[in-house]
């Protein structure tokens, strides 16, 4: 190889890994992605306790109604 051709490679090279670098330090870690699923993971939890506490007024309702019937 030539020096001139090594030196392209260098050069192409040290970009490369200052873009990686610059990459990192700029963007972060994307903490987006975990927020997002522990806001989602409360919704539906929040939605499961809604649905048993509505089941279990069902419940009591149906029972009630039986022993006025009786």
């Amino acid at each position: 190889m030539k020096l001139r051709d090594m030196m392209f490679l260098v050069i192409g090279g040290l970009l490369v890994i200052s873009g990686m670098v610059l990459n990192s330090l700029l963007s972060g870690n994307a903490d987006a992605q975990e927020i997002q699923k522990e806001i989602k993971q409360e919704e539906i939890l929040k939605q499961l306790d809604d649905y048993k506490n509505s089941q279990q007024e069902g419940i009591q309702d149906r029972w009630f109604r039986r022993q006025d019937r009786r």
